[in-house]
Protein backbone atom coordinates (compact mmCIF):
# COMPACT_ATOMS: atom_id res chain seq x y z
CA UNK A 1 0.00 0.00 0.00
CA UNK A 2 1.73 3.27 -1.35
CA UNK A 3 2.29 5.67 2.10
CA UNK A 4 2.93 9.04 0.25
CA UNK A 5 0.76 10.49 -2.54
CA UNK A 6 3.72 13.28 -4.33
CA UNK A 7 1.34 16.04 -6.12
CA UNK A 8 3.74 18.02 -8.99
CA UNK A 9 3.10 19.22 -12.74
CA UNK A 10 6.62 18.95 -13.56
CA UNK A 11 6.84 15.02 -14.71
CA UNK A 12 10.53 14.89 -14.34
CA UNK A 13 10.14 15.85 -10.63
CA UNK A 14 7.83 12.82 -9.96
CA UNK A 15 9.92 10.25 -11.98
CA UNK A 16 13.00 11.25 -9.44
CA UNK A 17 10.81 11.10 -6.25
CA UNK A 18 9.34 7.69 -8.03
CA UNK A 19 13.34 6.69 -8.18
CA UNK A 20 14.46 7.86 -4.75
CA UNK A 21 11.65 6.98 -2.76
CA UNK A 22 11.84 3.29 -3.84
CA UNK A 23 15.66 3.26 -3.76
CA UNK A 24 14.17 3.76 0.11
CA UNK A 25 11.51 1.30 0.19
CA UNK A 26 8.62 3.84 0.29
CA UNK A 27 5.79 3.16 -1.88
CA UNK A 28 4.85 6.60 -3.58
CA UNK A 29 1.90 6.99 -5.88
CA UNK A 30 2.39 10.60 -8.17
CA UNK A 31 -0.28 13.12 -9.67
CA UNK A 32 0.58 15.73 -11.84
CA UNK A 33 -2.80 17.63 -11.29
CA UNK A 34 -4.87 18.06 -8.15
CA UNK A 35 -8.49 16.58 -9.29
CA UNK A 36 -5.75 13.46 -10.57
CA UNK A 37 -4.48 13.46 -6.43
CA UNK A 38 -7.98 13.68 -4.93
CA UNK A 39 -9.09 10.87 -7.05
CA UNK A 40 -6.05 8.82 -5.88
CA UNK A 41 -6.20 10.18 -1.80
CA UNK A 42 -10.15 8.59 -2.43
CA UNK A 43 -8.86 4.91 -3.15
CA UNK A 44 -6.20 5.56 -0.42
CA UNK A 45 -6.03 7.82 2.68
CA UNK A 46 -2.18 8.18 2.34
CA UNK A 47 -0.70 9.49 5.80
CA UNK A 48 2.01 11.52 4.20
CA UNK A 49 1.21 13.98 1.11
CA UNK A 50 3.99 15.94 -0.90
CA UNK A 51 2.88 18.81 -2.78
CA UNK A 52 3.77 21.46 -5.12
CA UNK A 53 3.38 24.90 -3.80
CA UNK A 54 2.71 26.48 -7.48
CA UNK A 55 0.27 24.28 -10.33
CA UNK A 56 -1.65 25.24 -12.85
CA UNK A 57 -5.43 25.01 -11.45
CA UNK A 58 -4.72 24.52 -7.84
CA UNK A 59 -2.21 26.35 -5.54
CA UNK A 60 -0.52 23.31 -2.67
CA UNK A 61 -2.36 25.21 0.19
CA UNK A 62 -5.32 25.05 -1.90
CA UNK A 63 -4.48 21.06 -1.98
CA UNK A 64 -3.97 20.96 1.59
CA UNK A 65 -6.94 22.91 2.04
CA UNK A 66 -9.17 20.70 0.00
CA UNK A 67 -8.16 17.43 1.47
CA UNK A 68 -8.75 18.86 4.76
CA UNK A 69 -12.34 20.01 4.14
CA UNK A 70 -13.27 17.34 1.62
CA UNK A 71 -11.46 14.10 2.91
CA UNK A 72 -11.09 15.28 6.87
CA UNK A 73 -7.33 14.76 5.89
CA UNK A 74 -5.15 14.37 9.36
CA UNK A 75 -2.57 13.48 7.70
CA UNK A 76 1.38 14.96 7.17
CA UNK A 77 1.41 17.55 4.35
CA UNK A 78 4.58 19.16 3.04
CA UNK A 79 4.59 21.57 0.59
CA UNK A 80 7.77 22.13 -2.26
CA UNK A 81 8.19 25.57 -3.79
CA UNK A 82 10.66 26.93 -5.62
CA UNK A 83 9.31 30.47 -5.26
CA UNK A 84 8.48 30.51 -1.29
CA UNK A 85 8.35 33.36 0.63
CA UNK A 86 7.43 33.46 3.75
CA UNK A 87 5.62 36.81 3.32
CA UNK A 88 3.69 35.63 0.67
CA UNK A 89 -0.22 36.11 0.87
CA UNK A 90 -1.67 32.83 0.79
CA UNK A 91 0.98 32.17 3.84
CA UNK A 92 1.26 28.27 5.02
CA UNK A 93 -1.74 27.01 6.50
CA UNK A 94 -1.77 25.65 10.09
CA UNK A 95 -1.04 21.66 9.60
CA UNK A 96 1.33 21.52 7.36
CA UNK A 97 4.31 19.97 8.55
CA UNK A 98 7.17 21.78 6.22
CA UNK A 99 7.40 23.38 3.50
CA UNK A 100 10.98 22.70 1.40
CA UNK A 101 12.48 24.66 -1.66
CA UNK A 102 13.37 23.43 -4.56
CA UNK A 103 15.99 22.00 -5.90
CA UNK A 104 14.53 19.36 -4.00
CA UNK A 105 17.25 17.27 -1.78
CA UNK A 106 15.72 13.90 -2.06
CA UNK A 107 17.36 12.64 0.89
CA UNK A 108 16.71 15.23 3.33
CA UNK A 109 13.36 14.94 2.03
CA UNK A 110 12.78 10.92 2.55
CA UNK A 111 14.20 11.12 5.87
CA UNK A 112 11.62 13.60 6.83
CA UNK A 113 9.10 11.16 4.99
CA UNK A 114 10.24 8.38 7.34
CA UNK A 115 9.94 10.75 10.66
CA UNK A 116 6.94 11.61 10.23
CA UNK A 117 5.32 8.01 8.80
CA UNK A 118 6.64 6.92 12.49
CA UNK A 119 4.03 9.34 14.28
Amino acid sequence: MPQVLYIDDEPDILELAEIYFAERGIKIQTATYALDAFKLYEENAFPVVVSDARMPGMKGTEVYQHLCSQYAFKGHFILVSGHYESHEKDAVPAGIALVFTKPIDFDELINTVIDLLKT
